[in-house]
């Protein structure tokens, strides 16, 4: 009766399931998800008969015997009232906590690391020399900038000297070593941020819609069922841990959107996992400088062990190097940032 690419899966689900049929039907009646796996379970609401299916065998009922092994086994499953209500139900009732984990986790990451965006005195601090050392850079060019868009920050982390030898965020890490030192573990007011940069909203919503229709489906089979032995207690339970997600996930957009208008960015289209990315490809960058930095001093404190005669010139670059970082070094980053904190574009770019 059933075509053949009906047939052949259920064929293959009848000798995976090695249960007799009277013994899978009463597990499935009883909701009992310690006698089905989640994979079989998962097999069968694949093969929940169809309407045509259902009005095709159900007048062979009284000629099972003479049906083919598959036609037989969708004639057992349809024998089961509100099968794939049951099976929904045994599914979400498998792995409804681990859905909400996958919910709740990455919400809290987001929460905490786009909070720490906007109040971190560290990060705050940051922008403010990154932004200054741009003006100083560039003053002769454009002028003062009251501000940068964050895409900025992945072209500071690109930035390389023209000799391919040093880098800016070489510079800024020295600057910042030596006159905001606390500024350095910036990153650690954004313990979260990892996970927060691998965190899809859309994947967010879509855990969340399914665990609402999961819990649908239950509060469903607890209505034809109000004298299950589970159903009661388990529904109980689910409804007040899966709005408890529901909320973590609301409150979650809800500063993300401000986070992201903060930094002057569209909340309406941005995404957690290409938004904090930046900031962690900073983080990343920052981290690889201050190890590159430190590798430069050891060698530099060995050579000096070791000293070799200058070459010609080399005095004169030295100190045309040592007058530019002195001049920077003696104030010019502090009258910038001062400048800056006049404006208030700069106050809420950088932190209210």
């Amino acid at each position: 009766v059933l075509e053949g690419h009906r047939a052949r899966p259920l064929l293959i689900a009848n000798r995976h399931i090695t249960m007799p049929v009277e013994q899978l039907k009463v597990a499935i009646a009883a909701l009992d998800v310690t006698a089905l796996t989640l994979d079989t379970v998962e097999v069968l609401l694949k093969l929940v008969p169809k309407q045509e299916e259902i009005d095709a065998l159900t007048p062979l009922q009284g000629q099972a015997a003479d049906l083919a092994d598959a036609d037989q086994f969708m004639l057992n499953l349809l024998s089961i009232p509100g099968l794939g209500r049951k099976l929904a139900v045994m599914r979400f009732m498998d792995d409804w906590k681990e859905v909400v984990e996958g919910v709740e986790r990455p919400a809290e990451a987001v929460i905490a690391t786009a909070s720490a965006l906007k109040t971190s005195p560290k990060v705050r601090r940051l922008f403010e020399v990154l932004l200054a050392l741009g003006n100083y850079m560039n003053s002769a060019k454009r002028g003062g900038a009251h501000g940068f868009k964050i895409n900025a920050l992945d072209r500071v982390c690109d930035m390389k000297s023209p000799d391919k030898k040093t880098s800016l965020l070489r510079y800024v890490d020295k600057v910042v070593g030596e006159r905001f030192p606390e500024v350095r573990e910036w990153a650690s007011d954004l313990c979260f941020l990892d996970a927060a940069a691998s965190t899809s909203l859309q994947t967010l919503r879509a855990d969340m819609r399914a665990l609402q229709r999961g819990l649908e489906a239950c509060e469903a089979e607890h209505k034809e069922n109000p004298n299950h032995a589970k159903l009661p207690g388990f529904v109980s339970q689910a409804r007040g841990v899966v709005d408890r997600a529901a909320e973590a996930l609301t409150k979650m957009g809800a500063i993300f959107e401000e986070t992201v208008a903060f930094y002057g960015e569209n909340p309406k289209t941005a995404d957690p996992a290409d938004f904090f990315a930046v900031f962690h490809r900073l983080s990343l960058g920052f981290k690889r400088a201050e190890r590159e930095n430190v590798e430069a001093a050891r060698k530099e404190l060995e050579a000096a062990k070791a000293p070799i005669r200058p070459k010609k010139g080399a005095h004169k670059r030295n100190q045309s190097n040592a007058r530019l970082v002195g001049e920077v070094y003696s104030g010019a980053i502090d009258d910038l940032i001062s400048g800056l904190r006049k404006h208030r574009f700069v106050n809420q770019v950088t932190c209210d």
